[in-house]
């Protein structure tokens, strides 16, 4: 038997109204003239570096309500009340990993460039705690179809 979830364009307004994780830009400094020699490359650098965390918390917030509609058993959230349960679900769980990796980052267990996948990891390890059909997957496969946006067929056990 095969368990399929897709993620449709309900489940899409809860993953886009998530909110509690954002990517901080720094300004460049403009005293240091040292510094404007390598700003381009930094810039670039910079944009990479957040065009890859935006992708990273998409994935994480793609991977939790995938995780909060199978944990409610509320498959689709035509009604407005599926939609504000699997919402706050959602909220609630991604402030827990938020949480978890800021306590890390302080306690410099994690650096800048380990935030995204932590985060995706504990995502992945509530999905597969939450749902029979991702417990059949490799934690790396969740992963790698939440960076890519979900797909339209997310979950379905393997044959």
């Amino acid at each position: 038997m095969k368990r399929i979830l897709s993620i449709g364009p309900a489940l899409a307004v809860v993953v886009g109204s998530l909110g509690g994780c954002a990517a901080v830009q720094k300004e460049p400094n403009d005293s240091a003239s040292s510094q404007m020699a390598s700003l381009p490359v930094e810039s670039e650098a910079q944009r990479i570096a957040n065009q890859r965390v935006q992708e990273d918390i998409a994935g994480v917030k793609v991977l939790i309500v995938v995780a909060c509609s199978e944990k409610l058993s509320i498959p689709t959230v035509e009604r407005p009340e599926d939609l504000a349960t699997v919402k706050k679900c959602s909220d609630d769980q991604l402030k827990v990993i938020g949480n978890d990796a800021l306590a890390r980052i302080e306690a410099r267990e994690l650096s800048d460039s380990e935030v995204g996948p932590f985060m995706l990891n504990q995502a992945a390890a509530f999905l597969q705690a939450n749902s029979e059909a991702a417990r059949a997957r490799d934690p790396a496969e969740l992963i790698k179809i939440a960076r890519e946006g979900g797909g339209r067929l997310f979950l379905s056990k393997p044959e």
